[in-house]
């Protein structure tokens, strides 16, 4: 089952506000250059921001890997545990692709472990247009992160649905507003 628009555009919109944050910043801190200090070098900053924006990216993810809602949900819930845990890797411009990439993956297995087909690494890389190995490390690192927790609660899943379907109203009013 592909994922809902509602979820998919409200997943998309945090995404999209993450990055902005971090963008802001950023710029508070360093000035104009809004990116000198997120050129790191971990496993997930790419070397420059990706041509394909982060909407496009989890279109690309939902036309070609089939998961549930949930797995959507779970990622928001992984992605903000890798903030609270390591709080200098924020999702930015540089860095959304491939954490989202590998906390969809990691998901997907996660959640949606019982059908019966399964992705391997090299299939999530060429989805991602990640290398093999790149994918390898951006998810032992993720893994590390996390604490290898990847169960969700009902409650913190419920806090972040609601999260994403607030987002969601909010891009709707702004479109809105903006038409």
């Amino acid at each position: 089952e592909a994922p809902s628009d509602v979820i998919m555009a409200g997943v998309t919109a945090l995404l999209r506000e993450s990055a902005a944050i971090a963008r802001e910043k950023q710029q508070q801190t360093e000035g104009s250059d809004a990116h000198a200090s997120d050129t790191g070098s971990t496993v997930f900053h790419a070397k420059s921001v990706p041509r394909l924006s982060i909407d496009d990216y989890l279109r690309r993810i939902r036309q070609h890997q089939p998961c549930s809602d949930q797995c959507f949900v779970f990622a928001l819930v992984y992605l903000d545990r890798i903030a609270q845990q390591e709080p200098w890797l924020s999702v930015t411009d540089l860095t959304s692709h491939r954490l989202f990439l590998t906390a969809i993956m990691l998901a997907t297995r996660f959640h949606d472990d019982e059908e019966d087909v399964h992705y391997n690494n090299a299939w999530f890389a060429k989805l991602g247009g990640l290398g093999l190995t790149e994918l390898g490390l951006c998810e032992a690192r993720f893994l590390e992160f996390v604490g290898w927790r990847l169960s969700v609660s009902l409650a913190e899943y419920e806090a972040y649905h609601d999260r994403v379907r607030r987002a969601m109203r909010a891009f709707q009013r702004e479109g809105l507003a903006g038409a």
